[in-house]
């Protein structure tokens, strides 16, 4: 239980003082940084804690539209809401 916990202190700590520039994980598939993944020509960084950006390309985004239409349902919105408005939001 002590190595356990020993072990655990030790990522911790040496995740924390990282600068980020040398790997934290590298393989020939992928390497990990503190705030960054990158997988050959891909890769993905951390900007904040709510956002993220990625260079990658999905194959299903160039099949279907980035086009999300939808309709709210239920007793409060259906009094709040004049009928037949639906709601749209287009994804990256």
């Amino acid at each position: 239980m002590n190595r356990i916990i020993l072990l655990s202190i030790l990522i911790t700590t040496v995740y924390w003082c990282h600068d980020g520039q040398d790997p934290l994980y590298k393989s020939k598939a992928f390497t990990i940084y503190k705030d960054a993944i990158k997988q050959g020509e891909y890769s993905s960084r951390v900007v904040s804690p709510q956002n993220i950006v990625s260079n990658y390309k999905s194959i299903t985004h160039e099949n279907y539209s980035n086009l999300i239409r939808f309709r709210f349902s239920g007793y409060f919105l259906n009094e709040v809401l004049t009928s037949g408005i639906i709601g749209e939001i287009r994804t990256c």
